[in-house]
């Protein structure tokens, strides 16, 4: 909260101005257009609170947070300023400004922000945003601070602070162009009247995951591109295991290059895949429904096979998955 207050010294006047404040909210500042001249141009500036000093200083700006008020009252404030040369007297300005804090009324009470933070999803390099979505449970948040950690202003994430809380209560924060992938970390904290009252700080992960490893064929299979050559997102790595997932559940027996569901593909799946490197890594998912896979059905001979490293060789005329030279062949 700022009060404003303009103001000239010589001669000098502050236009008189009443504020009501509610007491969790008198943590502002009141601050004054320095209009002082004359004299060698440096000056020394003190606050009267009811006739008494109570801030002395070499700004014109005065932190109310620098003498207690009560719970309840009306304070009177005016400013003196002086030539620090030493010869000068204090001029007093003229007019006053006269706060009431109400410590009473049950309207002029400062709810702090209570919110709730709704799970995040991981997400892919090829998003082009990270949305958090978040709900008010209590008091009227209007602005908030959400920081990054070291790793993640390195990665080309920004933090924000003192941000104006969205409408539709989804905070939206660009993703960086080639961001590694990994785990990173927010710190998010929500205010209400101005930065006066703070929230909690809500601290969490969220996953950036590698697109581009899972590659669909017809509309019931599905298979890891193991061959850096041919664009695979990990150049020099290959994967030696493999768990598939679909709707979040491992499914048993999913453990091959290639995923091939009979009935036809209809869900979220994922994979997670061990590399020669020794690391764990985990694709995006990958929502897939009958009508989007429709179009994936082959239309002629030459699509009626399919060798998942995307290497060529002779197609065997029954349907089925086999090995070619060491190559694994899908067959419709």
């Amino acid at each position: 909260m700022r009060v404003v207050v303009f103001a000239a010294v010589e001669p000098g006047a502050i236009d008189s101005l009443d504020v009501v404040l509610c007491k969790p909210r008198y943590n502002g500042v009141l601050l004054e257009t320095d209009t002082a001249s004359g004299g060698n141009g440096k000056y020394v500036y003190r606050w009267l609170c009811n006739d008494e000093p109570v801030f002395h200083s070499d700004t014109c700006s005065l932190p109310l947070t620098s003498f207690p008020m009560a719970d309840g009252g009306t304070y009177v404030f005016r400013r003196q300023v002086k030539d620090n040369s030493g010869y000068s007297e204090w001029v007093t300005s003229a007019g006053e400004v006269r706060i009431t804090v109400d410590g009473t009324s049950e309207n002029c009470q400062v709810v702090c922000p209570v919110v709730e933070i709704q799970a995040m999803a991981d997400i892919c390099q090829s998003d082009s945003a990270l949305i958090i979505r978040f709900d008010v449970v209590e008091g009227e948040p209007d602005s908030y601070d959400l920081l990054f950690p070291a790793d993640a202003m390195e990665a080309g994430f920004m933090s924000e602070v003192g941000a104006a809380l969205p409408e539709d209560s989804m905070i939206v924060v660009a993703l960086p162009d080639g961001a590694p992938t990994g785990t990173y970390y927010i710190s998010l904290t929500f205010y209400a009247s101005e930065g006066v009252c703070k929230g909690a700080t809500h601290f969490f992960p969220f996953t950036l995951l590698t697109d581009g490893f899972v590659h669909q064929k017809w509309n019931d299979v599905l298979f890891v591109d193991n061959n850096p050559t041919n664009g695979a997102p990990v150049a020099d790595i290959r994967f030696t295991t493999f768990q598939w997932y679909k709707d979040g559940v491992a499914v048993n027996g999913a453990t091959e290059q290639s995923y091939y569901e009979p009935e036809g593909l209809n869900g979220a799946y994922q994979v997670l895949m061990t590399g020669t490197d020794g690391v764990l890594y985990r694709s995006c998912v990958y929502e897939i429904f009958p009508d989007a896979a429709e179009g994936q059905q082959a239309t002629d001979s030459s699509e009626f096979y399919y060798t998942v490293d995307g290497r060529r060789c002779a197609a065997p005329r029954a349907p089925g998955i086999y090995i070619s030279r060491n190559h694994k062949l899908i067959v419709r």
